[in-house]
């Protein structure tokens, strides 16, 4: 059996994103996960992930996830020279809806979403 030679084939791109839109958790609670995941290398963030109690960890751990699977698999970029360069979370769609009180009354409120945008980056690339 002849063995085939491995090409190593170089990164098509330095950087590769992943967008979530309409994840049902607020804005200010996703926000505080993102801002302590940003600038992390990816084995760090998913560390942190994982040994830390908040709301909107495992939609963050997953963007992560495939933002790092889009920039293997896609770019061919090195998984060990990830990095969480930017990550943000912005305002999604609110739904509206009406609390009832006395009297007959009621009185509005608004569940908020949010829309979370990972992209990683290579170490070393401009």
């Amino acid at each position: 059996m002849a063995k085939k030679k491995e090409t190593v084939q170089e990164a098509l791109r330095s950087e590769a994103k992943c967008f979530v839109d309409g994840i049902h958790t607020t804005p200010r609670k996703m926000r505080l996960v993102a801002d302590a995941v940003r600038g992390k290398d990816l084995a760090d963030a998913y560390a942190f992930l994982e040994n830390t109690n908040r709301a909107g960890i495992e939609v963050v751990y997953k963007a992560i996830k495939s933002a790092e699977a889009n920039a293997v698999n896609n770019f061919h970029m090195n998984a060990n020279d990830l990095y969480v360069g930017t990550i943000y979370v912005g305002d999604g769609p609110r739904l509206k809806r009406m609390f009832p009180r006395a009297k007959g009354s009621s009185s509005p409120y608004q569940k908020r979403m949010s829309n979370l945008t990972v992209v990683v980056k290579a170490k070393g690339a401009k």
